[in-house]
């Protein structure tokens, strides 16, 4: 966060025309080095002695702080003060990793199918026909029972294998 006191067209009001020449060297200075302006465009940030509101504090961000879902807000009626607050949230990334303790040691497309289906047969169990009119509860249990089933030949032919986090690279 800056209080540039630069003013440059593409945060000022679109009332405030006046751009300092050092504003076009600090935006290309800030995109050269992967920063981004997040905070709200063309919001006042602080209102002078003139009364005319301009936009003279900026939130950047770099390319990671951009990547955790920044936003900003710009609270008007700030009386303490001539600079309005700007409130910037970000997400922190969970660092940890997304992935499974364990993964498949062969890729699905490699899966004898043959296999697979005598295997789901012989775990599919007909306890009693399926009713003519079934009601939602039959029919969702009955779901959920083929998709166990359907797991269950899947994982009689596949091995599985664990994954040692320690050494995953994070980033």
């Amino acid at each position: 966060m800056i209080d540039s006191n630069l003013h440059h067209c593409l945060w000022n009001p679109p009332q405030y025309q006046h751009s300092h020449p050092e504003s076009h060297q600090l935006l290309k200075m800030c995109r050269k080095k992967g920063f981004k302006l997040i905070s709200s465009k063309h919001i006042p940030t602080f209102f002078g002695s003139t009364g005319l509101p301009t936009t003279i504090d900026l939130t950047w961000a770099d390319y990671i702080a951009q990547h955790l879902n920044p936003t900003t807000s710009t609270r008007i009626n700030n009386h303490p003060s001539d600079h309005q607050p700007i409130i910037t949230n970000i997400f922190p990334l969970d660092h940890t990793p997304k992935q499974r303790s364990k993964h498949l040691s062969i890729p699905l497309r490699k899966l004898d199918h043959k296999k697979f289906i005598t295997s789901l047969l012989d775990i599919l169990e007909v306890d009693s026909p399926t009713p003519l009119d079934p009601d939602i509860n039959t029919i969702n249990q009955s779901t959920l029972t083929l998709t166990k089933e359907i797991r269950e030949a899947f994982k009689a032919q596949v091995k599985w294998v664990n994954t040692n986090h320690n050494h995953m690279k994070l980033w």
